[in-house]
């Protein structure tokens, strides 16, 4: 072993080949394997181990870098991360319907960013674990999901050099005692949070630094770092070797056969892949395990790992994406597993290996590729997830990447804002600092015609609110004592204290009307208290008619018919009529509330939006176009529909 250079350990590779497998095959559905996502916590136990030993060794042989630290991080990470991410991206463009494809495009911009973690902390709705968002794509079928492990690290590099660096400089003696403080109260944060909140706890930095300062304190007991007191640990008998070995890969199997999605997870359920992973980097060497490990195949797979954990998911979600049952059959996930090893080997052998070699690809070639590579990523990236009928807010590429940054996090559509989770909901132009000036209030159809609304802020340059609430009415009770949730009853006092405090004039009502929220014979002295209370504090109530509803709608088969079109010419006409409302059913289903609503039609104190005209004619309320469906379910306006009746609620918001 030189200076410069670690020796290199064939086991580790066979570990992360056994890390790699465990993910592909629980992301493959696999029964067998359910907790096979522990995985991830092997690869941050080793990320940290050869992190902070390739920083122990230049800081003792006084060639610490920052520079070549990150050059080296550069060179592992971003080319095949930008191969994966520009053929995921290619290939979503062909087959995702737009609002899917915007979800995606965003997923790729936080990918970028360093943020991809956050961002799907943000979307996520832990509590079924199957949304990104109430509207959003199931968690499998998001091809960029797996992503947020990048973020995690990406984080952590940024940060890590940095602390060890200050604390090298004040005191050598103080780096084991901060490591093992560290992950100790790491551990204690994620083993709190994990059932109060899981999404921190899942997805953030503070909640996973544990595991890779575990490899951090293992790294500063190991003999390749050339600490005084480290070669105690490895002399051990090799019978005994053997056990603990075989502890440590017990450790990491068992919980992969035994954990599940009703795991919580990471907590304290993480110390035992981490334990494990620990244990076999310290033991396996030596010992009959080790030698398993250090294989050929093990070590293949382990070499071209980080290849195909890119590669997997977005094959996965693909499938399952174009499925009509939204999900792949034992044979095609087997069939993935080997394209995704192909796929692999082809990226480390072309793409990985030529970018590791600083003869071959130099510093500056590097850094050229790199700014070209993630430029034609980011903006057809930012284009797609804010352009077009979503509002990009600057008319110049150059601020494509800038706005899309701003947004990543202000879009409830997407993400929450912070905002919504104190109660305030969601500006509908976050880049505008004008405070509001009318006020969206209504249940998840609020929701859904969120692009609607934000286009008609962006378009009318009026900044609005959204304060919505899942299966929440708007209207209030008659008897000053609000009904439903606490939720529901805070966006109520929410939308009154706004009202009041920005002299809101405009308050649109976005209800799913003719569902049955409450006993019909209330709903209109409920309307009537709804509209005095507001009127009395000088705002004009816009009731939103709701858009026709589609009980016959089927989004995949849809998906299908318009996939078939695009790559094989047919016609999508026929299944489109036949997932279609007619207008006679549509009205008969509204014709309870529209005969409350008719009360109000002279009311000088409210107005309509009806869009009706935008769906139907005399015979149909068609569910969608030949180019995309309007619908995300039976009732839920999609992106591409309700930016179809955006006109319509600009032309309410306008003054």
């Amino acid at each position: 072993m030189t200076a410069d250079r670690t020796a290199y350990r064939p086991d580790i590779d066979g570990l992360r080949a056994i890390a790699v497998l465990g993910v592909i095959f629980f992301h493959a559905g696999f029964q067998w394997i359910t907790g096979g996502f522990i995985g991830v916590d092997v690869f941050f136990v080793i990320s940290g181990y050869l992190i902070t030993g390739i920083l122990l060794r230049e800081l003792r042989d006084n060639r610490f870098s920052l520079t070549r630290f990150y050059e080296r991080r550069a060179r592992r990470i971003l080319p095949a991360l930008v191969v994966v991410l520009g053929a995921t991206l290619a290939v979503s463009a062909l087959i995702m319907l737009p609002g899917d494809l915007r979800v995606a495009a965003r997923s790729a911009v936080s990918v970028l960013v360093f943020a991809a973690n956050i961002l799907f902390w943000r979307g996520v709705d832990f509590v079924d674990k199957t949304l990104i968002n109430y509207f959003g794509l199931r968690l499998h079928e998001q091809p960029l999901i797996h992503t947020w492990t990048l973020g995690v690290e990406e984080q952590y590099y940024l940060l890590f050099p940095l602390t060890l660096l200050a604390v090298w400089r004040l005191r050598q003696s103080w780096v084991l005692p901060v490591l093992i403080a560290g992950t100790l109260a790491s551990f204690a944060l994620s083993a709190w949070l994990t059932p109060r909140s899981p999404g921190i706890a899942f997805y953030l930095l503070p909640t996973r630094l544990w595991e890779l300062l575990a490899g951090g304190v293992l790294a500063w007991r190991s003999p390749q770092t050339g600490g005084p007191r480290i070669t105690q640990m490895t002399q051990i008998a090799n019978g005994a070797r053997d056990i603990v070995a075989g502890i440590g890969l017990g450790l990491i199997l068992v919980p992969m056969a035994l954990y599940d999605s009703s795991t919580r997870f990471p907590g304290i359920h993480a110390a035992a892949p981490v334990v494990g992973a620990m244990l076999l980097i310290g033991y396996a060497p030596g010992s009959a395990i080790g030698r398993f490990l250090s294989t050929r195949a093990m070590v293949f797979v382990g070499l071209i790992s980080y290849s195909a954990y890119l590669w997997h998911q977005p094959l996965f979600a693909l499938a399952r994406y174009t499925s009509l049952t939204g999900e792949m059959s034992a044979a095609l996930a087997l069939v993935l597993c080997v394209v995704t090893i192909v796929l692999a080997a082809i990226t480390w052998r072309w793409v990985e290996t030529p970018f590791r070699d600083r003869q071959r690809v130099s510093t500056r070639a590097l850094v050229w590729s790199c700014v070209i590579g993630i430029a034609a990523v980011a903006t057809p990236s930012a284009i797609l997830a804010f352009g077009g009928d979503a509002g990009r807010r600057t008319p110049i590429a150059s601020g494509v990447v800038g706005q899309s940054v701003l947004a990543l996090f202000s879009d409830c559509n997407i993400s929450l804002q912070p905002t919504r989770g104190l109660g305030l909901g969601c500006l509908l132009d976050p880049s505008s600092e004008a405070p509001p000036s009318f006020l969206v209030i209504g249940d998840s159809h609020a929701d859904a015609l969120y692009p609607a609304f934000a286009k008609a802020s962006r378009d009318t340059g009026r900044q609005g609110r959204l304060l919505q609430n899942f299966a929440c009415s708007p209207v209030l009770d008659p008897t000053d004592s609000s009904f439903g949730t606490p939720d529901c009853m805070r966006m109520h006092e929410q939308a009154l204290a706004t009202v009041t405090e920005h002299k809101i004039d405009r308050v649109f009502l976005v209800s799913r009307y003719a569902h049955d929220y409450m006993p019909r014979e209330l709903f209109p002295r409920r309307l009537e208290k709804t509209i005095a209370t507001y009127s009395e504090r000088g705002a004009v109530v816009y009731i939103v008619l709701q858009a026709p509803e589609q009980p016959r709608f089927d989004r995949r088969v849809y998906l299908r018919a318009l996939l078939r079109r695009r790559f094989l010419g047919e016609d999508p006409s026929t299944v489109a009529r036949n997932l279609s409302v007619t207008r006679a059913e549509h009205e008969q289903r509204q014709e309870f509330v529209r005969g409350v609503f008719e009360k109000y039609q002279n009311d000088p104190r409210v107005r309509f939006v009806d869009f009706t005209s935008a769906f139907c004619d005399t015979g149909t309320c068609v569910a969608g176009s030949v180019a995309a469906p309007y619908y995300v379910d039976d009732h839920h306006l999609s992106v591409t529909g309700a930016v179809l009746i955006s006109g319509a609620i600009s032309s309410a918001v306008r003054p």
